[in-house]
């Protein structure tokens, strides 16, 4: 969305998210991992060529774009011929993912940090599942003003933000709605990495945002259940300009 605001020149981001990286510490950004089974014998990308694959969806930072980029670079093919576009699994959740990795329906997913520590999870999940790489990192979701929006106002409501997210209300506030764990300003720049995950990924951002809006999944993760969904990525991949 804010890769999309900035495209059309309708706004301009001015606050970050802060949450928990994957070492405890607060950060606006985070990262994606590649899960498989603990006793699969898959340990690097390359040996997952020709498996099994499950993406969470096709405008997903950490669910696809930059795990596509990932298994281009190291797997030297974008996901579809990697994979095989009839093996290739969008899930519809970051827990739909990784819950069919937990259940052998698919040899490896792309998800979040940490995904498997969500409400809801079986208890041994993190005993059963391992990653074998990471992508990012990857801007956290933030706050944009409109454009046009008054340049004093936007001062104030940018330090009143940060204020609130210092008190126990704001706190509670921004954990609940959100899972924040806090807020900082930042600049339009932030949201740059974006653009070049979407290529290799053959994502537009304006044309797949302009698409139906998908059934958000269901807030306790459950197993996906056969018939799967297989479609290939919404856009012919493009070859990366890097």
């Amino acid at each position: 969305q804010m890769t999309l605001l900035l495209d059309k020149g309708c706004g301009q981001p001015i606050l970050a998210a802060l949450r928990k990286d994957d070492t405890g510490q607060l950060a606006t950004t985070y990262k994606s991992q590649i899960l498989v089974k603990s006793d699969s014998p898959y340990t690097d990308i390359k040996s997952l060529k020709g498996k099994k694959f499950a993406f969470v969806d096709t405008l997903s930072a950490s669910g696809y774009l930059f795990p596509s980029l990932l298994i281009k670079q190291k797997g030297g093919e974008d996901p579809k011929t990697f994979f095989g576009a009839n093996n290739i699994i969008f899930a519809g959740g970051h827990d739909k993912a990784a819950l069919a990795v937990y259940s052998g329906q698919v040899d490896a997913a792309a998800t979040f940090i940490d995904v498997r520590t969500g409400a809801g999870m079986p208890a041994d999940i993190m005993a059963k599942t391992k990653v074998i790489d990471t992508a990012g990192p990857i801007p956290n979701d933030g706050i944009a003003l409109r454009k046009g929006f008054p340049a004093d106002l936007a001062t104030q409501v940018t330090q009143a933000l940060l204020d609130y997210a210092t008190t126990d209300a704001g706190k509670k506030s921004y954990k609940d709605l959100f899972s924040w764990d806090g807020l900082k300003d930042v600049e339009r720049t932030f949201y740059d990495p974006i653009k070049p995950a979407a290529k290799p990924a053959g994502i537009v951002v304006a044309d797949d945002a302009a698409k139906p809006t998908r059934p958000v999944s269901a807030s306790s993760p459950s197993p996906p259940q056969p018939p799967y969904r297989i479609r290939p990525p919404a856009h012919p991949p493009q070859t990366p300009p890097p």
